[in-house]
């Protein structure tokens, strides 16, 4: 597994201050992973990729921002053309990518990270537009088992890791939503942990900052179809929102219908998914 260096906010200036004569003197680029809309997990949303690359070529430091099939290709990312590797998503991490990265490290390339990097795989698979953050023993697909229309979507968690599901961001177009969705808890313990298991709304601000999150939590009772709501007011400085829904309990589950209606005096906006 990758060496992962950890330093907490304050440290950060002083961390590149004494890293950074080694990085000018070395003639190798700097990678920087960046994937729009990829989960993160235990990261600072304000660590963007693209502010570390110009943070660095501010010292004349060449990086490249590298996404997820670029960190897969053995072509595009080795220790040949990269001599050290910035990881700032935190847990969550490309699994199609994990064994180049593996490759790039024994090779001697050199990975700096935050928070517990590469602990919780993600897939590219299941609805058009939303990420997973998923153990490998859980699981996450589109069944023909719907609330309303053709299919929902399944998750089956077995991990003791989180499970997340996550949509695309969102503009902020509204100060209150009301959130809501279907979910059937098919088994296990999903919904006993009301803290633990729930459907979130999220809001970011304009540097991508967090600044909280709000939402229904899951019912426990097994066998049917619930419909699960809650009014959500929106922090002032929200520019982007997102939805999420976070499971820490093992057991399987079905959502459909994923909806955010606006209300209040600002424009009229809304989202629905059905998977």
């Amino acid at each position: 597994m990758p060496i992962s260096i950890f330093f907490a906010k304050k440290m950060r200036p002083l961390f590149f201050v004494l890293f950074l004569p080694s990085l000018v003197y070395c003639q190798p680029r700097v990678a920087i992973f960046s994937q729009p809309l990829f989960p993160r997990f235990g990261a600072n949303p304000s660590l963007h990729p693209r502010s570390i690359a110009q943070y660095l070529q501010a010292f004349g430091i060449s990086c490249d921002l590298l996404d997820a099939n670029e960190l897969a290709n053995p072509q595009a990312f080795n220790s040949r053309k990269y001599f050290i590797l910035i990881y700032p998503y935190g847990n969550t991490f490309p699994l199609d990518a994990i064994e180049n990265i593996r490759a790039f490290h024994s090779k001697g390339g050199s990975i700096i990270a935050v928070s517990v990097p590469f602990c919780h795989p993600c897939l590219a698979k299941g609805a058009k537009d939303w990420q997973f953050a998923i153990g490998e023993e859980d699981k996450a697909e589109r069944v023909a088992q719907s609330h309303n229309g053709k299919y929902s979507l399944y998750l089956r968690k077995g991990s003791k890791n989180w499970t997340i599901i996550k949509s695309a961001y969102l503009d902020r177009e509204a100060d209150v939503y009301n959130f809501s969705a279907w979910v059937k808890v098919i088994s296990g313990n999903i919904g006993e942990d009301r803290v633990g298991d729930r459907l979130f709304l999220r809001f970011w601000g304009e540097e991508g900052n967090f600044l909280g999150q709000e939402g229904p939590s899951i019912p426990s009772e097994k066998g049917k179809w619930f419909f699960i709501s809650q009014d959500v007011k929106v922090p002032e400085q929200t520019r982007k929102i997102d939805v999420i829904l976070a499971l820490y309990s093992s057991g399987e589950l079905l959502i459909d219908d994923v909806s955010l209606k606006a209300k209040g005096k600002k424009k009229r906006a809304s989202a629905k998914w059905r998977f």
